[in-house]
């Protein structure tokens, strides 16, 4: 049996050619872009969200350890090597790994590098979170 999973990225602007980037780099396909329509938020076809089918994401159902594999080949390459959601997302996964400290630290930087007051937040309050209770939530 095959399990297929899909990632949708969200993204205040850009989301397409982020989802370039993630699959140049990560491999896979882009499944489906989703536009604005007339008299919506944003100009007519720009982009909403785009769904991606891709190797991070079958990482994600493998265990944080394959996806920590797949982010150290990421490390050298310098499109995303100082991107902030490399950290949360090495952050996402050490917590998955019950290594909250250096969850934390990974959190701490992407909430650092982000322009993004949202994310930063969320992150922030990721923070908050971990250091409150020492753990991550169950599952």
């Amino acid at each position: 049996m095959t399990t297929s999973i899909t990632t949708f990225l969200i993204y205040d602007s850009q989301a397409e050619e982020a989802a370039k980037l993630y699959t140049s780099l990560l491999g896979g396909t882009i499944k489906e872009t989703m536009r604005y329509p007339a008299g919506g938020p944003r100009p007519e076809g720009a982009t909403l969200s785009v769904a991606l089918n891709h190797a991070v994401a079958v990482a994600m159902a493998r265990g944080p350890a394959e996806g920590l594999a797949l982010l150290e080949q990421l490390d050298g390459d310098p499109r995303i090597k100082d991107h902030y959601r490399k950290d949360a997302v090495r952050g996402h996964l050490l917590e998955r790994s019950g290594e909250v400290e250096a969850a934390v630290r990974y959190y701490e930087a992407a909430a650092e590098k982000t322009a993004c007051i949202p994310e930063r937040n969320y992150l922030l309050l990721k923070i908050g979170r971990l250091r409150a209770t020492g753990s991550p939530p169950r599952r």
